[in-house]
């Protein structure tokens, strides 16, 4: 039984109820798995690609460490949660664990900072901190956050996730992202055949995605909202169509068929229970019914883009084109924004050299520099005549060197290698809202490394490829240059 204490207006008694408050009070069988996970991250050097054992800092060979010959295979796959970017300063990720007590069901959730960043040495050195960071009372129709005393309703989370946060309140945006967050987390799930035998999860089938979850991503919602608020989650699990009940059950209403549920005839779904298919591939799915997976997973993260895309070509072609050109499926959208330019510049598309040009990067570029100059004359001009004040900030040491932009080509070419939108920035850059620099290595001047962007003298953004953060050792290069940068006045803030 609980403490007896006072209401907060001490006009009632209530029960406190007792719960685990830090990493000491769990059993041995739970801090052992919490240890066991945290010591499985795979480490990743983002300079050479190469993956590390995390207790030997060691190259894996064949997912092997030769040193301690603990197996990472398993881990090695392009969606895992266990790879930890070497020397980022500080990761974090969550352990979340049920316990069924007498008076109902608890789900902790804790949160764990871990650091391999040693600013004394080179080489990697393991730090981690671990704290209880939330406790959920679970009922059938909300969670209780023991900790702060604040109560989720599911109902209120259904409204919330069609809900046009922009306009929302912050308690709202902050709910959504409570339980809809894409955090790194582990479930511990050697209970989870217990908690199948409550009634409350009873019906719910979650001890059945327990496989899923131990190499996926996973939500606060997969383990409440959605087996607890929607029938559909139990439906989905017992399809085996994992990903969809643990990511998106809310997307599928009640049907009388299969199609009326799925939006596809039934004989798609042997293959999308074989690929255990994911929201995204469901929708490639729907708008080009095919039996490939290979071509579900290829255009997933682009589903918005094909209807456009089939005006011209079938998946199929672009994909193979794509594959002979030696580009993975991260230039589709480059392959979308080539169309429009071939449009724009009234080219013609059924020309097979147009479309499927031999040097597709090269072509890109070049029609998007044209489509730029045609849409604004003047603009390349005056790019390259800022870049002539702008180069009394060019800037080098033993390693590196920086210089500006100084045409719309060389920010198309940074944006192709680098993999972000520098590109749309020319107009930015000729209206003086802001200046973009490249930060390259000395003795690889034409290879793309990092990106800046600096307004009013100051840096504002410094990305490596995809948008990733810098390293330690680049970013005090950046704070030497910024220190001497001859400042140019500008307007206001963007993202890359």
């Amino acid at each position: 039984m609980g403490q007896l204490i006072f209401s907060k207006d001490f006009n009632d008694i209530i029960e406190e109820k007792k719960y685990w408050k830090k990493m000491e009070d769990f059993p041995i069988s739970i801090r052992n798995f919490v240890l066991d996970t945290s010591h499985s991250f795979l480490l990743n050097d983002l300079e050479t690609g190469a993956k590390l054992c995390s207790n030997c800092y060691k190259k894996l060979e064949n997912g092997i460490c030769p040193s301690c010959h603990k197996n990472y295979q398993p881990f090695i796959q392009e969606n895992s949660n266990y790879i930890i970017n070497l020397f980022d300063k500080e990761y974090q990720c969550y352990y979340y664990v049920f316990d069924v007590v007498d008076y109902g069901i608890l789900l902790y959730k804790i949160q764990e900072f871990t650091s391999y960043y040693n600013p004394l040495s080179l080489l990697p050195y393991r730090t981690s901190k671990f704290t209880v960071a939330n406790v959920y009372q679970v009922l059938s129709d909300r969670i209780i956050d023991l900790m702060t005393n604040k109560e989720y309703s599911f109902d209120r989370i259904e409204r919330l996730e069609s809900q046009d946060f922009q306009n929302s309140s912050e308690e709202d945006a902050n709910l959504f992202s409570t339980f809809f967050n894409l955090e790194d987390s582990f479930l511990y799930v050697a209970n989870l055949d217990q908690l199948s035998q409550t009634d409350l999860y009873r019906y719910t089938s979650i001890e059945k995605v327990k496989d899923y979850i131990i190499t996926n991503k996973f939500m606060l919602a997969t383990l409440t909202y959605f087996p607890l608020h929607f029938p559909q989650f139990e439906y989905l699990v017992k399809m085996k169509l994992y990903d969809l009940a643990c990511m998106c059950t809310s997307e599928f209403k009640k049907g009388h068929n299969f199609k009326e549920c799925f939006g596809i005839d039934k004989k798609y779904y042997p293959l999308m229970k074989e690929m255990n298919i994911t929201w995204d591939e469901l929708l490639v799915l729907k708008k080009y019914p095919t039996l490939d997976s290979s071509i579900l997973r290829f255009f997933s993260r682009d589903s918005w883009l094909i209807t456009d895309l089939l005006k011209y070509v079938s998946l199929e072609q672009l994909k193979n084109y794509l594959d002979q050109q030696k580009l993975t499926s991260i230039f589709i959208a480059d392959y979308h924004d080539y169309l429009d330019c071939c449009v724009k510049l009234g080219l013609n598309l059924k020309d097979k050299d147009i479309l499927f040009p031999p040097h597709f990067i090269e072509q890109h570029n070049l029609l998007l520099m044209e489509k730029y100059i045609a849409e604004d004359p003047e603009m390349n001009q005056k790019i390259y005549n800022l870049s002539k004040i702008l180069s009394f900030n060019i800037y080098e040491d033993q390693d590196y060197i920086i210089f500006p932009a100084d045409s719309i080509y060389s920010l198309i070419d940074e944006s192709s290698q680098m993999s972000n939108c520098v590109r749309t920035y020319g107009e930015k850059i000729a209206t003086n809202q802001c200046q973009i620099y490249f930060m390259r290595y000395k003795n690889q001047k034409d290879k793309s490394l990092v990106t800046v962007e600096v307004r009013n003298g100051k840096v504002v953004q410094a990305k490596t490829r995809f948008n990733r953060d810098i390293d330690e050792k680049m970013r005090m290069f950046l704070q030497k240059w910024e220190r001497q940068l001859l400042p140019i006045i500008v307007k206001e803030e963007n993202d890359f």
